[in-house]
Order: structure tokens, then sequence, then C-alpha cells
């Protein structure tokens, strides 16, 4: 007779997406690793490589020796039994999603600035096009030299929220979900396209 376990649907860990990884590290408890996850690409594939707490400590910045336990505990578990449980893939409800900071684009960074009540510095970052990718690496000098950040609180306030968002990913409630610019763009450049055609057919019919 097949127990209870036998019967868990599930599925093959080298299929899953980055974002099924995502779902899968909140399910157990990890969520706010999934940044970093999210930032280096790791997908079913790259999780199912990770097999030693070194994998987990360095780059993607688990410092917890309890959650890397416990992580590398379940990826076994998901080797052994052929597959992750369904019920983990699922985005756990009212939990926060995130976004790698690296993936925000210039438009994004300075709405970051303003939720993060650094308004006065936008024009300095849109004007010099930082993005996430560029945002991930700036540094005092950077600051202090090259965007002409010139009040010193500012710059320590923001390479602290940095060195949060690259570990723990950008809350997306602060920046929108990815590519929501971008649909609102081609929304607008929709309407545009018809206001030409109803202009066009008026001169028509004139």
């Amino acid at each position: 007779m097949s127990s209870s376990k036998d019967s868990v649907q599930r599925r093959e860990l080298a299929s899953l997406t980055q974002e099924e990884v995502g779902f899968v590290l909140c399910n157990l408890g990890l969520s706010k690793h999934v940044g970093s996850f999210a930032r280096f690409g790791v997908d079913g594939i790259v999780l199912a490589a990770l097999k030693s707490e070194k994998d987990l400590e360095g780059e993607l910045g688990m410092s917890s020796h309890v959650q890397r336990i416990n992580l590398i505990s379940h990826v076994k578990d998901f080797v052994d039994k052929k597959g992750v449980p369904v019920h983990l893939l699922s985005e756990v409800q009212g939990g926060e999603r995130t976004r790698a900071l690296s993936t925000l684009n210039v438009d994004e960074v300075g709405t970051l600035l303003s939720a993060i009540e650094l308004p006065g510095i936008i024009g300095k970052f849109t004007e010099a096009r930082v993005d996430g990718s560029m945002l991930s690496e700036i540094n005092e000098d950077d600051l202090k030299k090259e965007l002409k950040v010139d009040s010193r609180l500012q710059r320590s306030k923001l390479i602290k929220k940095v060195e949060d968002f690259k570990i723990n990913g950008v809350p997306s409630n602060l920046v929108g979900e990815e590519g929501e610019d971008e649909a609102k763009r081609d929304g607008v450049d929709d309407y545009d396209d018809l206001e030409d055609d109803e202009d066009d057919d008026y001169a028509k019919r004139k």
C-alpha cells in the first residue's frame, strides 16, 4: 500500500525556472535570498548542482549555517525523491515579491531613489544613465566624484541600501513588476498611433 508521501505530485528539479526557484525559497522560509539567487540566474539545473555550504556562502550570500544546511538537505531530498513537491512551486500568499537589483532600468532606478527618500539625487543618476547593474557596483568614490553626491549621509544611506538590495532583492512595490514600464510605454505608443490614424482619416474626409 502506497503512503501519502508516495502520492505527492512532483516536478523534476532541473526543469524549474528562476521564478519557480524563488517560490521554492519562499516556501522554505528563505525569502530573503530570492534576490541574490535571481541575480545569479539560479534555475533548477543550477540549484541541483549546489551541494555544499561553500556553494551557498560565497556569491549567493547565505551567511547562516542553519539556512545553508536547510537548503542543502531539501535539494538532496528533491534529487533523491525525483522531484520537487508541486505545492512548493506556488507563490506564497501575502509574500513580498522582489526583483534583482541588476534588472532595473534607468527610470526604475529613479523610482527606487524616490522610494528610499533620496529624490534630490535622481537627476544626477538619470543624466548619467545609471541602471540597476551600474547601481549594484557603485561605491563611495563613484558617488562623490562621478555623480557629485556631496552629502556624506546620503552616500552612506544609498550604499547601505544597495548592499541590502543586492542580498535580499528590491521589493516590487518600490519599483513595480519587471516589464511594467515597457507595457505602459507600449500602451502610450499604441494610443499615439491610434490618434495619428484618426487624424489621417479626418484629413482625407476634409
